[in-house]
């Protein structure tokens, strides 16, 4: 990838968040299904890429790579709507009847560079993951 394309992804991804449209639970719960459609689409492929460039099997591939990454998905797709929700915390007794709580927010784009020899680790993805939250 060219300097000029990596600043033009860098500034197509900033203003997709700048818009708000990516803080949406329905615009994250898309993100993962569609992540999740690719890998199954595109298994044998990505598979096949793997033994090329790495020499994995297709056994190593889908146990190593594709496989935790689906399992991930499915965790993140039904695990997304609690991770959102605002968490109650406590508080002193002298602000009753007050309530407080944490709502998490995205707070930017973040790029995330992978290892070599695990281009599509489920650790790198944990992060992108962790990141639609």
């Amino acid at each position: 990838m060219e300097l000029s394309q990596a600043a033009a992804a860098n500034a197509q991804v900033r203003r997709a968040f700048k818009s708000g449209r990516t803080r949406s639970f329905e615009w994250r719960t898309q993100q993962l299904v569609a992540l999740k459609a690719l890998l199954q689409k595109d298994e044998g492929e990505i598979a096949q890429a793997l033994y090329q460039d790495l020499g994995k099997s297709p056994f190593e591939s889908f146990a190593t790579e594709i496989g935790p990454l689906l399992n991930s998905c499915d965790e993140t797709i039904k695990s997304l709507k609690a991770w959102m929700s605002p968490q109650k915390v406590s508080l002193p007794l002298v602000t009753l009847p007050g309530s407080a709580s944490i709502l998490a927010e995205p707070l930017g784009a973040v790029l995330i560079f992978s290892a070599w020899n695990f281009p599509i680790c489920e650790l790198q993805f944990i992060l992108y993951l962790h990141e639609l939250r």
